[in-house]
């Protein structure tokens, strides 16, 4: 708890946390603030077009970034929240705009992992989060095969149990009521379809 406390303040004072996610080790600002989310491109070294996905600790935490979702939505995030399912929505202006690429939309997702969550709690806001690694590399599972280049740049880093998969969250976002893959993880679309048609 005391770790959190410390990258919680450290959150909430615009800077970067490194943290274990239930997918791979994430890299994590405040959701709400350009200028932390910025930090993040730089050390990542991330093009600054593609925007950065959201972690919520609970449901109501969606309408701090994001309108409120549409029923089908809605019955993807009762079946696979919490879990490895980031879906895109609408954003809410709050939401930085480095997050967001400057676009219309944010990726959210509800993820497994406690510390993760009660770290989000702690904070009081979402947390724009990516994989703590440098662009094009591969994603840290550990802190072992996490870049030392990363990890020296970074504010802190929050440790905890290796419960992480090497496999990232599928994204979804809605086309035209339809549900589109934009990036498959562990999630299939047959799995997706098989909960929109209930």
């Amino acid at each position: 708890m005391e770790d959190i406390e410390r990258a919680a303040d450290i959150l909430l004072t615009g800077g970067t946390v490194i943290f274990p996610t239930d997918t791979v080790y994430g890299l994590g600002a405040n959701a709400l603030d350009n200028n932390a989310v910025e930090k993040i491109y730089k050390i990542k070294g991330r093009d600054e077009k593609k925007p950065i996905n959201v972690l919520i600790a609970d449901y109501e935490d969606i309408l701090k970034v994001a309108e409120i979702p549409s029923r089908e939505e809605g019955k993807l995030m009762e079946k696979f929240w919490p879990g490895s399912l980031t879906i895109i929505l609408k954003r809410k202006a709050g939401v930085a705009d480095k997050a967001a690429a400057g676009g219309e939309t944010i990726g959210i997702r509800m993820p497994k992992n406690e510390l993760a969550r009660n770290l989000i709690r702690e904070v009081g806001f979402p947390i724009a989060t990516t994989s703590a690694n440098l662009s094009g590399d591969e994603a840290g599972t550990n802190l072992d095969n996490i870049e030392k280049e990363v990890l020296e740049q970074v504010d802190f880093v929050l440790e905890g149990e290796e419960d992480s998969s090497d496999v990232a969250s599928t994204i979804v976002e809605f086309k035209d009521g339809k549900p589109v893959i934009l990036r498959e993880g562990e999630i299939k679309l047959a799995e997706i379809e098989a909960v929109l048609s209930k």
